[in-house]
């Protein structure tokens, strides 16, 4: 059995850059889910097709794809640096 990991193209390097391709990698894998959904609920995959392809295909890469997300959060907010004027960060409006 093979070790799933994302394959990131090679111009993304920052955990900026790597979340924003997961969520998008993310989406992919969820329309793919619904693809697959649909032919089941009209006939076009069997039950086990169906179980097939969420169990060796969907939740193994929804799952590789969310732990890296929180790993790439983590990084993320490691770099930040705390330099914002609280004073003038947020607008303030007045209610009538």
């Amino acid at each position: 059995m093979s070790e799933l990991s994302v394959k990131y193209p090679v111009d993304i390097t920052t955990p900026e850059e790597k979340t924003k391709f997961l969520y998008g990698l993310q989406e992919v894998v969820r329309q793919k889910h619904n693809e697959k959904g649909e032919k089941y609920n009209t006939g076009f995959l069997s039950k086990k097709q169906w179980y097939d392809f969420l169990e060796k295909e969907f939740e193994p890469r929804s799952h590789i794809i969310s732990e890296e997300i929180i790993i790439q959060r983590k990084l993320f907010k490691k770099n930040i640096h705390n330099d914002a004027d609280f004073s003038n960060s947020f607008n303030e409006k007045k209610k009538l």
